[in-house]
Parts: structure tokens; C-alpha cells; sequence
């Protein structure tokens, strides 16, 4: 009778032993699903992102999801679609100089650098001066 408790005890253990097994499985099979429930919430996000900030039609309930899940793509994906409006407006618009303009065109990334530029020495000076350009409104820096 003694060996029949020890039996029984074993195997109660054993149920026991593949009972927790069995409990471990289903929360890594639960924790896995959240975590593939939540890349593909991520993936889905991203491509709302990209279709509504070139453009593309997108639904106000996926817009509604995108802001909910990612509030910083949502910001992007609205400055990408001005961006990209603006963009095609500036296609759109004819030159009124013709090729003249177009070639002037070329130049005026060369004029803007060369505008930053200026306006970065024009900072220095002031700041060897001892004054700060923050400081000062646009007249001010523009008179020194």
C-alpha cells in the first residue's frame, strides 16, 4: 500500500510538472500573439503613413488608427503631404520667362547656400562684436 501512495504521489507530480508546461505554453502562445498583433498594428501604421504623406487617398479611420498609434508618424505623414503638395503645385506653375528661368533654376540652390553662408559670417561678426543676434530684430542685424 506504501508503494501504491509513493505511485500515486508520482504521478500527481507528473500531472502537476506537465500542467504548469502546458500553463507556460498558452502565455508564450498569448504573449507571442500581442507582440505579432502589435508589429502588424506598427507595419500597418508605417504604410498608412507613407500612402497618406505622398498623397495617396487614405480613409479619416485610418487616419484616426495612425493618430492613435503613432501620434509622431501621424505629425510626419501630414507634413509629408503638404510637402508633397507643394511639390506638385510647383510642377504644375509655367514659367513665364521660359528657359531662362528654368536655368536660373539651377542656380538658386547655389544662391541659397550662398545666402546661409552670408548670414552665418554676418552672425560671427556680430558675436566678435560682443552683441547677440538673438538679441536683435532683423533691422538690427541687417543695419550692422
Amino acid at each position: 500500500m506504501e508503494k501504491d501512495a509513493k505511485d500515486i504521489n508520482k504521478q500527481k507530480d507528473f500531472q502537476q510538472e506537465w500542467a504548469s508546461r502546458l500553463e507556460e505554453l498558452e502565455n508564450a502562445k498569448k504573449s507571442g500573439e500581442e507582440a505579432s498583433k502589435a508589429f502588424k498594428d506598427e507595419t500597418d501604421a508605417f504604410r498608412i503613413a507613407l500612402l497618406y504623406g505622398s498623397g495617396k487617398a487614405v480613409s479619416p479611420k485610418d487616419l484616426e488608427f495612425l493618430k492613435e498609434k503613432n501620434p509622431k508618424a501621424y505629425v510626419m505623414a501630414i507634413a509629408m503631404r503638404s510637402l508633397q503638395k507643394t511639390v506638385e503645385e510647383d510642377k504644375k506653375k509655367k514659367s513665364i520667362r521660359g528657359e531662362e528661368k528654368e536655368e536660373q533654376g539651377d542656380n538658386s540652390m547655389d544662391a541659397m547656400k550662398d545666402a546661409v553662408q552670408e548670414s552665418l559670417e554676418k552672425k560671427g561678426d556680430l558675436e566678435a562684436k560682443g552683441i547677440n543676434p538673438a538679441e536683435m530684430n532683423t533691422e538690427e542685424i541687417e543695419a550692422e
